[in-house]
């Protein structure tokens, strides 16, 4: 939630998490919950547009209220002040539920994309510092059981790679 714009490249497609939004105190930006959560990670053409196109929809919404994004946030709601995870999850679940799938939140959506990540066979050293993990042991814990099934996929391969071993000539 404390993204800000000037966080987004869109020249060198990538986002840098440096800090968040404290909702419990101060109600402002925050440190990271640990060093490692201070990273730059790349990101892929389709997001990079829908971003541009929230900001243009912001920047057009400023021009035509008035109102201001004081503090240069990403993700804000129409009276450009930030929004909270509730209302994030809040939307989910009517998006899910309007769709007729699971519901899942915000947070749920962050362990999809670490478990699509590794399925799709990205080392999962990288998977573990584009979460902002303090380390790997941590991503190991968390998605073990993508992990498990990756095994089972992994054992057929080395049957393959066996009897290729035997009929080579």
């Amino acid at each position: 939630m404390g993204l800000t714009w000037d966080c987004v490249d869109f020249k060198n497609k990538t986002i840098t998490i440096n800090k968040t939004w404290n909702f419990k105190g101060a109600n402002d930006f925050s440190d990271t919950k640990t060093f490692d959560s201070k990273r730059t990670i790349t990101v892929d053409n389709e997001t990079l547009n829908m971003l541009k196109e929230l900001r243009k929809y912001q920047n057009e919404l400023a021009m035509k209220t008035g109102l201001r994004n004081t503090k240069n946030l990403v993700f804000i709601n129409s009276k450009m002040e930030i929004v909270t995870n509730n209302a994030v999850n809040k939307t989910l679940r009517s998006l899910c539920k309007k769709i007729g799938i699971k519901t899942i939140t915000c947070h749920g959506l962050r362990h999809t994309h670490a478990s699509m990540l590794l399925y799709k066979g990205v080392n999962i050293k990288y998977v573990s510092r584009r979460l902002g993990h303090k380390d790997i042991v941590t991503t190991l814990q968390t998605h073990s059981h993508i992990l498990d099934e990756m095994e089972q996929k992994e054992s057929r391969q080395v049957d393959l790679a066996i009897e290729e071993l035997y009929h080579a000539k």
